[in-house]
């Protein structure tokens, strides 16, 4: 399986999604992966996991994947999801390695909306609340931002070399949420979320539903999303990028597209992207 690519500024997403079939998505450059789908190869080098829910599209994986890097001596994967999961997860982990017999090499750390997980010296995770038929949560990457200082515009390099080596804190410094997925959820996580989450720059929302042959009622019923909510919720999207993602197997890449081009009001038509 070859994922598709998504780049947008700095940000750069490989992944697979289609509803009921396979789900995942990658930040290759800080080895970070959000749910399994099948558990493909390009999953195989993430060190930090995280499960949205335990639907076997989303997260049916993550037995062959931590396998996978165990054939291949890989370790110090970290699988984060909700703490509900950690005792079935773990239980599917451990009947795999009992039945391949050899040890494998993971370790789960449960976590909940509210909590943030370190990535790098400048990238945490934060998990936010989502609402699914089964207990669910979403992901948000957030990128360390610096500006320098208004009191020290206007000061050439070396004078500020100097008051750097003095101890001087010359930068503002602040986070802001640069990528999202927030797996399968009906729309009132919009209303249940941090309010952070829905400034996103490039938020990946699954998107089950794009027409009338599935009603929005059917879509709540489901746990899933229908366009029509999304176009009409819009204007509290404040990133750059909605990209619509976990699309029915009904639908093909060419209807989506004319769907989206008749559909999305004209003020809102650059915001909204299909993947893959």
């Amino acid at each position: 399986m070859k994922p598709s690519v998504y780049k947008y500024d700095q940000l750069e997403v490989h992944g697979v999604s289609s509803a009921g079939t396979g789900t995942c998505l990658t930040v290759p450059r800080l080895k970070m992966a959000i749910d399994t789908a099948q558990g493909w190869p390009f999953v195989y080098p993430m060190n930090h996991l995280f499960l949205t829910h335990a639907h076997i599209d989303h997260a049916g994986g993550v037995a062959y994947i931590v396998s996978q890097r165990g054939l291949m001596g890989l370790r110090d994967l970290k699988i984060y999801m909700l703490p509900e999961l950690q005792k079935p997860i773990r239980k599917i982990l451990n009947t795999w390695q009992e039945l391949e017999g050899f040890d494998y090499s993971y370790e789960i750390v449960p976590v909940e909306s509210g909590d943030r997980v370190k990535i790098d010296e400048y990238h945490y995770v934060q998990p936010f609340q989502t609402v699914h038929r089964v207990p669910s949560q979403g992901y948000a990457l957030f990128q360390q931002k610096k500006k320098l200082k208004a009191e020290f515009h206007g000061k050439n390099s070396h004078q500020l070399a100097d008051l750097r080596r003095q101890g001087v804190a010359l930068e503002d410094v602040w986070y802001e949420p640069q990528f999202g997925y927030t797996g399968d959820t009906d729309i009132r996580f919009m209303d249940h979320c941090d309010p952070e989450i829905l400034k996103t720059q490039s938020l990946f929302v699954d998107c089950t539903y794009w027409d009338d042959k599935k009603s929005i009622e059917h879509a709540m019923e489901w746990g899933h999303i229908h366009l029509d909510q999304l176009i009409e919720r819009a204007g509290e999207f404040l990133g750059e990028r909605l990209v619509l993602t976990h699309a029915s197997r009904r639908y093909k890449k060419s209807d989506l597209e004319e769907i989206l081009s008749r559909s999305i009001p004209l003020q809102f038509r650059s915001h909204f992207i299909h993947f893959p």
